[in-house]
């Protein structure tokens, strides 16, 4: 694994430059919270690397068949209330995005935030503008309030 990104992040950065891969993590947590993580990125499997050979076999295919595939140990019908949860959600934003959004929050002008980034100033518009639409926001303060609420920042 690079050196500064984890199975998720590289998962997502991934998925950002071919939408038509298909990804499953092998991990070794079983929480639910990394199960939550990897729903959030939207790859298509996510097992434990305790799992038997047939596991994984079982989950390529599956995946490769169009369906989602996720066996840890918890239960499937939570699996699939995630998954459903997942689906009614908010946009996944990159990284830059959500850095962007933090810049933000802390006041970093668009030529602060490009120098910071080593991105042009019209990047940086760009990104706001790619963002404001996803999360459908009318302005910067509406950017800023997203950014508070779903924690970018700690206050």
């Amino acid at each position: 694994m690079p050196q500064g990104l984890n199975g998720f992040d590289a998962a997502e950065e991934i998925m950002k430059w071919n939408k038509k891969l298909k990804i499953i993590l092998l991990s070794m947590y079983d929480e639910e919270v990394y199960v939550q993580k990897a729903i959030k990125v939207n790859v298509h499997g996510y097992i434990l690397k305790k799992s038997q050979g047939g596991e994984l076999y079982n989950s390529i295919r599956t995946v490769h068949n169009g369906e989602r595939y996720y066996k840890v140990g918890i239960p499937n019908d939570q699996i699939e209330h995630m998954l459903k949860k997942q689906n009614t959600q908010t946009p996944v934003l990159s990284i830059r995005e959500r850095e962007i959004i933090r810049l933000t929050i802390l006041v970093f002008t668009n030529k602060k935030i490009s120098g910071k980034l080593i991105i042009s100033p019209k990047t940086v518009e760009n990104h706001k503008a790619n963002i404001m639409k996803k999360l459908d926001l009318k302005d910067k303060s509406d950017m800023i309030q997203y950014g508070i609420n779903n924690k970018y920042i700690e206050m």
